[in-house]
């Protein structure tokens, strides 16, 4: 197995809809590539407003490059 890093964006608007938060809603709508031997691993939101999260964007800013 390798390990591959993505930034992935979740419309909340579609969360919301199916009343689930975003994080399970990723999770159920990631699923489907277990299929073709593709795993979620571990998810977590990063949000620009949070000055906690604000060094885990800028590493993966830095990371994915402009």
């Amino acid at each position: 197995m390798r390990k591959v890093i993505a930034m992935i964006e979740v419309d909340d608007d579609k969360a919301i809809e199916e009343d689930v938060g975003t994080i399970e809603y990723f999770e159920r709508e990631f699923g489907w590539l277990a299929d073709s031997g593709i795993y979620l691993q571990s998810a977590r939101i990063l949000d620009d407003d949070d000055k906690d999260d604000a060094k885990a964007i800028e590493l993966a800013d830095a990371i994915f490059g402009p």
